[in-house]
């Protein structure tokens, strides 16, 4: 059966490219493992070289044919054989951005290699928003040039479109890992701290009226005691 699925699947016609629709738009990797580029729009026409996109990997679409996207690095199904959709298209109208956390910014490189720096142009300083072009692993390509995600292992942008933060929230289940979220603690209501503060004045006040009872009864008990207990010489 899943031999005659996959036939199936290499039967299915192409359909003409959606030039309206692939003009500008992005696509995300949704694939556990990864997708391996293809030379033609064919599961078994591997293409061989660089690897395909990573889970999370945002890639430029050139090219949209509805089950298969065309890109810079070839050709990408967004279905597998067995249904697993591989792809999602993002909206275009919502571009994917990031924040950079980093105190001192971080500086634009020239290509994915940090020691490529790119002397003439300013990095984004921190809190400063950036928009993604495409996303290679721990890079992000925008249009004034690369960026690390991670520099000396610690997190120097994090994503604020929320279809990366739903991503983020529901990597441990079975899509691997996006970017770990900043945890969020819970803020308590108005009136719980009200609440607190009266509860900490009843028990000053109860251990009070309780020292001061105790110290009563201690000194009642000193003073009748000898006179009840019997002599012992």
């Amino acid at each position: 059966p899943a031999e005659q699925q996959q036939q199936q699947w290499q039967q299915q016609p192409v359909p003409a490219a959606l030039n309206s629709t692939s003009r500008g738009l992005k696509a995300r990797c949704l694939g556990r493992h990864g997708v391996a580029w293809r030379q033609s729009p064919n599961l078994e026409d591997r293409a061989g070289g660089p690897p395909g996109p990573s889970f999370g990997d945002i890639v430029t679409v050139q090219e949209d044919h509805g089950t298969w996207l065309r890109a810079t690095g070839g050709w990408l199904p967004v279905i597998a054989a067995t249904g697993e959709p591989l792809f999602e298209r993002l909206c275009v109208s919502q571009p994917v951005k990031v924040r950079c956390l980093s105190q001192q910014g971080v500086a634009y490189r020239g290509s994915m290699d940090l020691n490529d720096r790119l002397m003439g142009l300013q990095g984004p300083s921190f809190n400063e928003i950036v928009i993604v072009e495409e996303r290679v692993s721990d890079w992000i390509r925008t249009p004034s040039g690369w960026l690390p995600l991670i520099i000396n292992n610690v997190p120097v942008f994090e994503f604020l479109e929320p279809s990366m933060m739903e991503a983020q929230n529901g990597h441990g289940e079975s899509r691997g890992s996006w970017w770990p979220a900043v945890p969020q603690w819970p803020r308590l209501p108005v009136v719980v701290p009200g609440l607190l503060t009266v509860f900490s004045a009843s028990c000053y006040v109860g251990l009070k009226a309780a020292r001061l009872l105790f110290r009563f009864w201690w000194r009642m008990s000193s003073g009748l005691l000898p006179g009840l207990l019997p002599r012992l010489w």
